[in-house]
């Protein structure tokens, strides 16, 4: 039986009945693509922001930490950076050096830290090192003691401890400080053993006297010996040393002629005395054919004239005589640390040779590290 209301003669509504969202191959290609560009603009995002931080960082490491990483200097396998360099300009005092001077002192400090490495490699076979007891020695005597007696005036120079405050306001530290004594005094080690090995107590020797003569300087000479018209003679040496020879013939001293016409202020109130010279000390002195002439001549004759240079403008010229020879004469101490100087730079050049040296310092970066010593 119908329950329909009297009169309602309208149909009954169906209930709209709920449709569910199906999902079509259409929509889902559509989505996953959605999706995959939402994706790649998140990555694009993402690595957007990865490059710009990487390029301020990056930014900040090259400008504020990359250059004291920079090797500018390696000496075979050794390197040493920028940040080892501008603490060697703190420790060789940049801080105190004029601005004029401070390019001079950079150029040094590099230098000095190669020859070091040179003869730190080359020290184990020498059998030569340093002791730590020998570098505390050694600040001992640059410093005086921390407490000076209550007697003292004026504390005198600064104190180790003192001196360490500094070297800490400086950048460097009390280890740098050692290290380069030790570095200091190996250096002088081997130098010490070259220079004693290489350079012998005794070595023939000849007793030399000699006048420098200046070609144009000497007209009187000519004057008196060959009469008027004859000065144009003192324009050729070996006019010049027969006119000297003539007045020794005559029976002149020879210290008389030197006083009166040697250029050599350093001989010339000496009578041309030149002393015992050696070889080696002659040719470092003088040059090779001086050398060569005096172990020769034969003695208490005059030589012919010795170009003082070997330079094509040379004027001056040597007169020499040897009054003796001795084949095994004991060397004068200034002579002997002379030739123990020259032995040790003929050494170390040598040795030298034979490593492989890089430098990697250009004037800009040397610039930087002058500016980074003095902060």
């Amino acid at each position: 039986m119908s329950l329909r209301r009297k009169g309602d003669s309208s149909v009954p509504k169906k209930r709209k009945e709920h449709t569910e969202w199906v999902i079509t191959k259409g929509r889902l290609s559509r989505w996953q693509r959605e999706q995959r560009w939402r994706r790649v603009i998140i990555i694009i995002g993402c690595v957007i922001v990865a490059i710009v931080l990487a390029l301020v960082g990056y930014a900040v490491y090259a400008s504020a930490f990359k250059p004291f990483h920079q090797t500018i200097l390696r000496v075979n396998d050794k390197s040493f950076d920028m940040d080892y360099y501008i603490k060697m300009l703190r420790l060789y005092g940049i801080k105190g050096v004029p601005e004029s001077d401070q390019h001079y002192l950079a150029q040094n400090v590099l230098g000095a830290i190669e020859n070091n490495e040179i003869h730190k490699q080359l020290a184990p076979t020498l059998g030569i090192a340093v002791t730590e007891e020998e570098v505390d020695a050694e600040i001992q005597n640059q410093f005086i003691p921390p407490e000076p007696p209550e007697d003292t005036p004026d504390k005198g120079p600064l104190s180790y401890a003192d001196f360490l405050k500094r070297l800490e306001e400086m950048g460097a530290s009390e280890k740098d400080f050692r290290a380069q004594i030790s570095a200091d005094l190996l250096t002088k080690k081997i130098r010490e053993y070259i220079g004693e090995r290489d350079t012998p107590a005794e070595m023939p020797q000849a007793l030399v006297q000699g006048i420098l003569i200046e070609i144009g300087a000497e007209a009187e000479v000519e004057e008196e010996t060959e009469g008027e018209g004859e000065t144009e003679g003192s324009k050729d040496p070996e006019k010049v040393r027969e006119a000297i020879k003539a007045r020794l013939d005559d029976g002149e001293e020879f210290a008389v002629l030197a006083e009166e016409f040697s250029q050599d202020i350093a001989s010339k109130d000496d009578g041309g005395d030149l002393g015992w010279l050696s070889r080696d000390i002659m040719s470092m002195y003088y040059n090779e054919e001086f050398a060569d002439v005096a172990f020769h001549l034969q003695l208490e004759t005059l030589s012919h004239p010795i170009p003082e240079s070997a330079s094509d403008d040379n004027s001056r010229y040597w007169l020499i005589q040897v009054l003796e020879r001795d084949d095994s004469r004991p060397l004068e101490e200034d002579q002997r640390e002379m030739l123990k100087a020259q032995a040790v730079s003929d050494w170390f050049r040598e040795q030298r040779d034979k490593f492989t040296i890089e430098h990697y310092l250009n004037p800009d970066l040397r610039a930087w590290a002058i500016d980074k010593a003095l902060e």
